[in-house]
């Protein structure tokens, strides 16, 4: 019975010694280790009533499969999670320290102007090459300073500006940084939060601007200049304009009581004639002038009119603006209502309009076409005409200010030039085709400004 107790107590041993070898081999945490040493108490008060049982080998058998269920479970569900995360941990710091190593290269060596500041203190606790040539400093001076005593900004608007900073992830503003020199510069600062050797801080990228900076200003001032010398322009233009037009009406009206005349003789009725002819051509360039400071002072409006209307109205008042007769064709026919700027848009018709009845065809019956198409957000209006035609030599140019197709033309050449600024101003486009003896189209696309 003593061999048998040896023999248990030497096999129970050689057990716990080849568990312990198998946990250091695996090298499992001390979790495990304290696990097994629990199993093992439980083993030994067992073990001691076991011997005395006949069948003490079966129930040691089946405390060996036993163990060899619990211990691997023992292993998965506690060393291998704890490794995992010991793995993802240290490739974490491999990854912090590589981005460390290229953080720090590409701050000494970039070519912009780089600090690293202490958020708490606002010392500036590292600069780069470059930043220290900008701002004249060596590393120890700079270290020494505060942001805020580089910045010019006053001490009520640095803390507003650093309390907006620590709410937002990161910001850009302009500041006047200032040099050891003296000097003060313009400058673009970029600022971003960043973990230094664990310590969080203010990562700047500043930019000198001071030219651009200049460069707009002058721009800003020129273009105030520029605004101020156009109203002026623009009201000359406007007064000596209608100061002009007044005698013009004046010499029409008194040339038109003239030709009524029953005793005037065909040479001095003639005479009256060009008298009229040149009046009406200076009234029609006075009225072009007109409508260019007008389109270039008001500002787009948006108003419903009836186009149909508005395209009769402006026909009727021209057609008997030259000898031919010319029909007119709108479609759609009946009445339709648009949204766009009503002065301006008479305007343009009143043009466009004007030219097809003006150098309309003198050998076949002239007729002009207006037709009006929706496009989603925009209004396509076609002008067509049978009329004289304009040679494709011309066509890049006719839209060109006091540029004129033909000799034969009676007008200022100002016309299709105030077209395409109406045109401009509405947000659209405008196109011409033409082809001498068959006519010309007018393609205009608009807004719909409603």
């Amino acid at each position: 019975m003593e061999t048998t107790i040896t023999n248990t107590s030497k096999a129970k041993t050689d057990f716990i010694n080849s568990i312990i070898k198998i946990i250091k081999t695996k090298r499992l945490s001390f979790l495990l280790l304290l696990s097994i040493c629990l199993v093992e108490c439980l083993i030994m008060p067992m073990l001691n009533v076991v011997h005395t049982m006949q069948n003490w080998q079966t129930n040691f058998l089946d405390m060996i499969l036993l163990l060899s269920f619990i211990l691997p479970l023992i292993y998965f569900y506690s060393y291998l999670p704890l490794k995992s995360k010991i793995n993802k941990l240290e490739r974490s710091e491999n990854l912090l320290r590589e981005s460390e190593s290229k953080f720090k290269m590409i701050f000494a060596k970039s070519s912009a102007n780089m600090l690293l500041i202490d958020p708490e203190t606002y010392f500036i606790t590292d600069a780069n090459q470059t930043a220290l040539d900008f701002y004249g400093y060596s590393i120890d001076e700079m270290t020494k300073i505060k942001i805020s005593e580089i910045n010019s900004l006053s001490n009520e608007l640095f803390e507003y500006q650093m309390n907006n900073f620590r709410k937002s992830i990161d910001g850009e503003n302009e500041f006047i940084h200032k040099l050891s020199s003296g000097e003060f510069r313009n400058v673009n600062v970029h600022t971003s939060r960043i973990k230094n050797s664990g310590k969080g801080m203010i990562f700047s990228i500043i930019l000198d601007i001071t030219e651009e900076f200049n460069q707009r200003k002058e721009i800003l001032q020129k273009n105030e200049e520029l605004e101020k010398i156009n109203l002026e322009l623009d009201n000359f233009v406007y007064s000596i304009s209608h100061d002009l037009r007044s005698p013009i009406l004046s010499i029409k009206g008194l040339a038109k009581l003239v030709l009524e005349s029953k005793d005037l003789n065909l040479e001095n009725r003639h005479f009256i004639d060009m008298i009229m002819t040149s009046a009406s051509r200076q009234d029609n360039t006075i009225q072009e002038i007109l409508e260019y400071a007008r389109n270039s002072r008001v500002t787009v409006s948006n108003t419903e009119f009836d186009f149909t209307e508005m395209v009769q109205t402006i026909f009727d008042d021209l057609k008997f603006s030259t000898e031919c007769e010319t029909e007119l064709f709108i479609y759609p026919a009946a009445k339709t209502v648009i949204n766009s700027d009503q002065l301006r848009i008479n305007m343009l018709l009143k043009n466009l309009i004007g030219n097809s009845i003006k150098y309309s065809s003198k050998l076949t019956t002239s007729w002009v076409k207006v037709n009006l198409e929706s496009e989603q957000n925009n209004y396509k209006i076609t002008i067509q005409d049978n009329g004289e035609g304009i040679a494709k030599k011309h066509l890049d140019h006719v839209f060109d200010m006091f540029y004129r197709a033909t000799t034969k033309s009676v007008g200022t050449g100002l016309g299709l030039y105030i077209c395409k600024d109406i045109i401009k101003k509405l947000g659209g486009e405008i196109g011409i085709e033409s082809e001498p003896g068959v006519g010309t189209t007018m393609t205009l696309r608009i807004s719909n400004l409603n």
